[in-house]
């Protein structure tokens, strides 16, 4: 079974400064490097990752940057999203969630750090509510 994953910015940096291996955040990003998961994107999301790794905090170095959003853009698949007439408890990523309720594919979620952001659907998880999805469908 094919998982499409919508994945929230936070979810990459907490995988990307994980101090353990095991977390869901970095398996996520390993599964996306691996292609066992699709990431779904849009140039707007791409734009958000760029900035975001990129600060001047994070200490990562362009070409590092620059790989990592290569690796999801040669492993996702780009979207260019329907505009949408609904508030979200954080407008900030409304860029996420117009992606998600797209639904081109079966198993598509949202993965997001920060649940309080988005409305209450059942497609929008945790990190470690994907890893278990991921763990039952693979028992």
């Amino acid at each position: 079974m094919m998982f499409y994953v919508v994945i929230d910015t936070n979810v990459i940096v907490s995988g990307i400064l994980a101090k353990r291996w095991d977390s869901p955040a970095v398996q996520i990003i390993r599964l996306v490097l691996s292609g066992c998961i699709t990431p779904l994107y849009s140039k707007i999301i791409i734009e958000e990752y760029k900035q975001v790794l990129r600060r001047p905090k994070f200490s990562f170095s362009e070409y590092y940057v620059d790989a990592f959003i290569a690796d999801i853009e040669q492993h996702g698949i780009l979207v260019e999203p329907e505009e949408i007439v609904e508030i979200i408890p954080d407008m900030n990523d409304i860029a996420f969630y117009k992606v998600a309720l797209m639904n081109l594919y079966d198993s598509i979620y949202l993965v997001t750090g920060n649940i309080k952001h988005f409305p209450t659907k059942s497609f929008i998880i945790t990190p470690r509510q994907f890893i278990d999805i991921i763990d039952t469908a693979n028992d």
